[in-house]
């Protein structure tokens, strides 16, 4: 089947031509409904190649090679390397490789930089971050297709244009470093990482003022959305993931237990957590329940 699709994409990539791949070969009745139904768009026609990538296990970077070449032209041979054991070099077959180890070789072949020693941790992490984007974003996909309820539609709708943004953004990030040595910086991990550096930067007494703080801002938030459900909560939301991603750092450092909210819509806060007082920083509170600190 892998081969079939190899030649779709070198020698057709025609709508009909995917069509009929697809009706021999594809899993999803869904799919194949909606395609007889609507005919053809450039949407179905995007649809079945992104089918055929999951179908084939062909990743982003591979596909893009693919679509680049002018029809008729072969695929350079990428299925074999050879490999230094000892003295004796040996033939290594990438398809018997696991799937995820051959992602993280193939990205490192498209951006060799990840193996250098200054190259940014950030780009690093995103590496991991792609792959599983890409297979949250496929499986939603899949999955939108044989899904019956209107909440089940939106829900996975959402899965997939979330994780696509993320792929996306991933490979911006990769490609700009790769063409100019610089970082973008605009993927979300770079000003999260430097609010980390932030937070592990403050004293103990600073670190346990913002914890209560993150607190009460999530329980308000949450109280809110959950009281008025109806209402454009994005916003909020939005501001409850971030606020939870520095409690997770402050539960690291101050080895206190993180509180457990739902993500899209949050429950009524529990109780805060309590922070011991240390020898080199003792606090008290007041009639009110405010935590002061003692320099």
């Amino acid at each position: 089947m892998k081969e079939k699709i190899l030649k779709y994409f070198t020698e057709d990539r025609s709508f009909d031509g995917a069509v009929k791949i697809y009706m021999e070969h594809g899993n999803s009745m869904g799919i194949k409904n909606t395609i007889n139904r609507q005919g053809y768009s450039e949407y179905n026609h995007k649809l079945l190649h992104e089918q055929f990538k999951e179908m084939a296990g062909i990743d982003q970077a591979e596909m893009e090679s693919l679509l680049s070449l002018p029809i008729g032209k072969q695929i350079p041979a990428k299925e074999k390397k050879i490999a230094v054991v000892g003295n004796t070099p040996a033939v290594m077959n990438i398809m018997a490789i696991p799937e995820e180890i051959k992602k993280t070789i193939r990205l490192r072949e498209d951006f060799p930089f990840l193996g250098n020693a200054d190259c940014p941790n950030e780009l690093k992490i995103l590496v991991a971050d792609r792959i599983t984007a890409y297979h949250k974003y496929v499986e939603a996909h899949k999955a939108l297709f044989d899904a019956a309820s209107p909440e089940e539609i939106a829900e996975l709708s959402a899965a997939v244009i979330d994780n696509y943004i993320e792929n996306q953004e991933i490979w911006a990030e990769l490609t700009h470093y790769k063409e100019t040595g610089e970082v973008l910086g605009a993927h979300p991990i770079f000003a999260e990482q430097k609010r980390k550096a932030e937070i592990i930067g403050m004293t103990t007494g600073d670190q346990i003022k913002l914890l209560n703080n993150l607190n009460n801002y999530v329980a308000r938030s949450t109280k809110e959305i959950t009281d008025n459900p109806e209402a454009d909560n994005d916003e909020k939301i939005f501001k409850i993931k971030q606020w939870k991603f520095e409690l997770d750092i402050l539960a690291d450092i101050l080895k206190v237990q993180p509180k457990k909210t739902k993500e899209t819509t949050p429950a009524p806060a529990p109780a805060k957590a309590v922070v011991k007082p240390t020898s080199k920083n003792k606090n008290t509170a007041d009639k009110k329940g405010k935590t002061k600190v003692k320099k």
